[in-house]
């Protein structure tokens, strides 16, 4: 029977014999993961934990996935509307959504699963944001 840590070596031995320079970097953090025997934890080893007030990695992909189904809700469902306005027909189809036996996967990762906590002002930024640069708000 195989343990965890036996998993994990054997891996770094699968890695570190690839071509990928990504490969072997996750074989050397692998390497120091073993090697600190409980003083480190994977998301340090790997690189991949976020400091204190930053956004995680997973929620961070997360609403990249909502950002881009709402943009594509958009395309689909309202492509000639100016933001503020599909931004409230796209809330309203969202608010809609939520707890109709209907399936949309679009919808679905807009509302997360169904459950709709997006608030129109959020959507408009989501769409008026489309070059990933912050838009400020006036006062």
């Amino acid at each position: 029977m195989s343990s965890p840590i036996g998993d994990i070596r054997r891996a770094i031995i699968v890695l570190e014999a690839s071509d990928d320079p990504a490969a072997r970097r996750v074989a050397a953090a692998l390497q120091h993961y073993d090697a600190e025997r409980g003083a480190t934890t994977t998301d340090k080893a790997l690189h991949v934990a976020s400091m204190p007030g930053q956004t995680t990695w997973w929620a961070a992909e997360a609403l990249d996935r909502r950002t881009a189904a709402i943009r594509a809700i958009r395309e689909r469902e309202c492509p000639d509307m100016g933001v503020t306005a599909a931004s409230r027909e796209i809330a309203k189809r969202c608010r809609r959504y939520t707890g109709s036996s209907r399936r949309d996967p679009l919808l679905d990762a807009a509302t997360e699963n169904g459950r709709c906590s997006l608030q129109e002002r959020r959507i408009r930024d989501y769409l008026g944001n489309e070059r990933g640069l912050l838009v400020a708000r006036k006062p």
